[in-house]
């Protein structure tokens, strides 16, 4: 098991195919990606992801095609589509929604996605700005539900007990809360998350946490299960 984990994509496209182009080349034994919010699903004006001969070629795009791409929901997504899609405006690609539970590899993960707008007020409701992106009290209870082990925990928003730092700190607590409660459940070993755009990474009550970056940067992390790498593409 080898995965590229995919930071905010905000509908960068030409990013996220020269980020996966490279690393299909320096480790074609990858098994799946996993891209943890702000993919930019349906925003206005923006095509859906393809994988593009501009930066693959024929049979790079194939090995592409047929690697699982997983992903969840960060706060610059089109809710009003994806509600009513669920996910099918991307083709190739795997809609993971809050609280949901896959297996990749022996690791059994939980995604968990959605966050709040710091810039909300200069966006627009139902064009730019849903409310939806908001983690909501009900969904948190229902993923707390969930029996069995977590090994890793996926989404875009990190817990509050981590010391990670950002511009962001003092604004969505509630939505901090949410992700600590799955913490101190679930107890993951590993914990991937977005929204905050800079890689930082450290240890918290047992659990390995790292924030995954834009994908402007032109890196990720590449995660067996045993250790993550915070990887340069560019």
């Amino acid at each position: 098991m080898k995965i590229l984990i995919l930071g905010d994509v905000h509908g960068c496209w030409g990013d996220l195919n020269i980020v996966i182009t490279r690393a299909l080349r320096q480790h074609p034994d990858i098994t799946a990606f996993v891209q943890v919010g702000d993919l930019g699903y349906s925003w206005p004006g923006s095509k859906p992801f393809a994988f593009l001969k501009t930066f693959m070629d024929p049979s790079t795009i194939a090995k592409a095609e047929a690697v699982p791409f997983y992903w969840l929901e960060g706060n610059h997504e089109n809710y009003a589509q994806l509600n009513t899609d669920g996910g099918a405006f991307q083709p190739n690609m795997i809609y993971q929604p809050r609280g949901s539970i896959r297996d990749l590899g022996n690791k059994r993960a939980m995604f968990f996605g959605g966050a709040s707008s710091i810039d909300r007020q200069y966006r627009i409701e139902g064009k730019s700005w849903w409310p939806d992106e908001s983690i909501q009290y009900g969904q948190i209870l229902k993923a707390l539900e969930q029996q069995g082990p977590i090994d890793v925990l996926f989404t875009h928003e990190h817990a509050m007990a981590y010391p990670y730092r950002s511009y962001k700190d003092d604004f969505g607590r509630g939505d901090k809360q949410a992700i600590d409660a799955l913490r101190e459940k679930f107890k993951p070993r590993w914990h991937f998350f977005g929204h905050h755009h800079e890689y930082g990474e450290g240890e918290t009550g047992g659990t390995k946490w790292a924030c995954v970056p834009i994908i402007e940067s032109r890196h990720a992390i590449l995660w067996d299960g045993d250790y993550a790498i915070h990887s340069n593409f560019k």
